[in-house]
């Protein structure tokens, strides 16, 4: 009897998460997204490599949302580390005081390309001017949780809206 009950609450808890991720998903109407048109210009195309967003054709609001948050999810909380015995947590820390933040960015953003190709979405770049109204910083009373979360939203509306007309990637 209690494995049954057991039982039943698990599949309570997972139904109920379901339903509330489900809860949680804004209609992407209610999504505002900035106008990504632009002439492409060489200085534009030399920073397509920093200055990006995704796409994939035939994919719904809440199947891109859910990529983008898995995919951060595994770009988040990177640390830089080296092995090496009782000296590999002093090497870490010195590594990490030393590359720090940008060295930080840099292998989320290429773990984050990693996820979202495999995921078979294509990249389009953009010029900086744009990309910062994607990834721009927090809005009135928004915690880091809050604008991340607004972010993702914005970039999945994105992700699956009409065709891209300009800054196609080629890999």
């Amino acid at each position: 009897m209690r494995r049954i009950l057991a039982k039943l609450s698990l599949l309570g808890i997972v139904f109920g998460a379901a339903a509330w991720a489900q809860a949680a998903t804004p209609p992407p109407d209610a999504v505002e997204v900035p106008d990504l048109d632009f002439t492409p210009t060489a200085a534009f195309e030399r920073d397509y490599d920093k200055y990006f967003y995704y796409h994939r054709a035939n994919t719904e609001f809440a199947t891109a949302l859910a990529d983008l948050r898995e995919c951060d999810a595994y770009s988040r909380g990177i640390s830089l580390r080296a092995d090496g015995g009782p000296y590999g947590v002093l090497a870490g820390a010195a590594t990490d005081a030393i590359f720090g933040a940008a060295q930080r960015r840099d292998i989320a953003r290429r773990n984050f390309r990693v996820c979202m190709g495999f995921k078979e979405y294509r990249r389009y770049g953009l010029p900086r001017s744009i990309w910062t109204r994607i990834h721009s910083p927090e809005g009135p009373g928004e915690t880091g949780e809050a604008r991340r979360e607004r972010l993702l939203r914005v970039q999945a509306r994105i992700a699956s809206g009409p065709q891209p007309r300009v800054g196609a990637i080629v890999e």
